[in-house]
């Protein structure tokens, strides 16, 4: 079966209107970024042969909307865990509850994202740890470095004032968890 374009094409649309809002100082930047990223990874692992959370929206949408929900969850506990437990991170631009919701329902894109991204690169190394490291590079490359330059989410980790390029080293280790834990949920689910 031949591969459509346009979730690619629709993915790299609303990364750059993503990029536009970020390098024009437009708050919420990344809410395109959520499903735009999650899109042009999901194609490319696509490309490769790959099952991916997309097709599975298109042709298994009950299956689909069970690993949403999963992501979402997962999701929440971590903005529970990181914002409200621990203090690590907040967000001094979402002002409303609508956009506070609207931030809690795209989580799980991100999530969507980082497992098709490590399909895709492992499809390409053929090696667990490479797709992984090489997964987290990314990962920190595309949402973490933009945060170096916007005021929307802000790090606060007193107890470890380590940082590599201006992104403290906890945050860099947490995209280990942010990449395994869906490759968990997938594996767990067959949806390999």
């Amino acid at each position: 079966m031949r591969q459509s374009p346009w979730s690619g094409i629709i993915g790299l649309i609303f990364t750059l209107i993503s990029f536009a809002m970020l390098i024009t100082d437009r708050h919420q930047w990344s809410f395109p970024a959520f499903i735009g990223v999650w899109l042009i990874f999901d194609y490319l692992a696509q490309k490769k042969g790959r099952i991916t959370t997309f097709m599975l929206l298109k042709n298994k949408p009950a299956v689909f909307i069970h690993l949403y929900v999963i992501m979402l969850l997962f999701g929440m506990s971590i903005e529970y865990a990181g914002r409200f437990l621990t203090g690590y991170w907040y967000y001094p631009k979402i002002g409303s509850l609508f956009m506070e919701l609207l931030l809690i329902l795209l989580y799980p894109f991100i999530l969507f994202s980082c497992r098709e991204m490590f399909s895709w690169l492992e499809s390409i190394t053929k090696n667990y740890w490479s797709a992984l490291f090489g997964s987290v590079l990314l990962g920190v490359i595309i949402w973490e470095v933009p945060n170096v330059f916007s005021p929307d989410w802000v790090y606060v980790v007193l107890f470890l004032p380590l940082t590599l390029f201006s992104i403290n080293i906890l945050v860099i280790l947490g995209w280990f968890f942010l990449i395994i834990f869906p490759l968990f949920i997938y594996k767990a689910l067959g949806l390999n």
